[in-house]
């Protein structure tokens, strides 16, 4: 891959990896340090990708190492993780404010790990497969995992709407 392929797709992909940051961190300082230490360092290491069709996994497999590298350095410093600002620069798709919001409240009643599966699956387009292989656990672990917490987002989306589906 050229260096103007590299420009050309993560220009096709950073909103996805800032999303995918920012949910799994919960600040849009540590996701913008994070996206940017990866595009680094897949620049790199550039070199290192075989394949130029696994791009887009292997920068997200970068970033979600980092991003969970980042969880442990304030894990150990005992940080806590602060919720989302009410202005991330994110819009939503519906173009309501107040249901992003509500979405985000949802997302945030997730443990890490799982609030980690839910984004890298429905952010960065990982399967299942690729999601336990990166995690270390098995295919149906996941699939539970993610099946349950989306019935917990689930269950807070509809209690804040009042009942309704």
């Amino acid at each position: 891959m050229t260096s103007e392929q590299f420009i050309d797709e993560y220009n096709r992909i950073y909103k996805d990896m800032y999303k995918l940051a920012l949910y799994t961190l919960g600040n849009p300082e540590d996701a913008k340090d994070c996206v940017s230490d990866t595009v680094y360092e897949a620049y790199k290491n550039l070199h290192k990708l075989r394949d130029d069709s696994l791009f887009h996994n292997w920068i997200f497999k970068i970033l979600s190492n980092r991003c969970k590298r980042y969880i442990g350095f304030l894990i150990t410093r005992r940080e806590r993780l602060t919720e989302l600002p009410e202005d991330d620069g994110f819009a939503s798709t519906s173009g309501d404010p107040l249901d992003m919001a509500i979405v985000k409240d949802a997302l945030f009643t997730l443990s890490k790990k799982e609030r980690l599966i839910v984004n890298m699956i429905l952010i960065a387009g990982f399967n299942s497969r690729e999601v336990a292989a990166e995690l270390h656990s098995k295919d149906t672990t996941i699939r539970s995992t993610y099946n349950r917490a989306l019935k917990k987002m689930q269950a807070v989306l509809d209690e804040k709407n009042g009942g309704k589906a």
